[in-house]
């Protein structure tokens, strides 16, 4: 038994690394955003990166993921920032004017290693995920008594500046 279910986790992290990357999607390819072109071979794909004269390059599956319009990646070093600033500028002005908060339906979810290599910050998960949570239950405070009553459901949560 162990070994049938050792297969089954090596056949679902090779299908995680590959779900869900398409020819156009929005994404992180290292600590830069880019443009998907076409895949180079079976665990590559060819990528234009935005901001730096349209470079191509290509880089491996494990160190793509989904671009999101609030997401933060600080300056690689060795980089000058304002081409670093407006590379991100360009990729979040391309990702909203396809009215799309997220660059692409596959990979949303990051690895620890790419957050500990290239230093994402992904703040949206965590609100997505309050936004989606059961409502807390908070205590209101009477003359002499305490009431429970749900917690309020109308606030909006909104992106902070990423700039923040």
């Amino acid at each position: 038994m162990p070994l049938i279910r050792y297969e089954l986790q090596i056949s679902h992290q090779m299908v995680r690394s590959r779900c869900g990357l398409r020819a156009g999607d929005v994404v992180w390819a290292g600590a830069y955003p880019g443009i998907l072109v076409r895949k180079k071979n079976s665990n590559r794909w060819v990528v234009e990166f935005f901001g730096f004269s349209n470079e191509i390059g290509s880089e491996k599956n494990e160190n793509i993921v989904a671009f999101h319009v609030w997401d933060h990646v600080p300056c690689p070093q060795g980089e000058a920032y304002f081409y670093y600033r407006d590379a991100i500028k360009e990729a979040r002005e391309y990702v909203i004017g396809t009215n799309e908060t997220w660059g692409s339906l596959g990979r949303r979810s990051v690895p620890p290693k790419f957050v500990e290599n290239f230093g994402l910050k992904r703040a949206v998960l965590a609100r997505e995920t309050l936004q989606r949570a059961v409502p807390r239950v908070r205590a209101i405070r009477g003359p002499g008594r305490r009431v429970l009553a749900p917690a309020p459901t109308d606030r909006v949560l909104r992106p902070r500046n990423p700039r923040q």
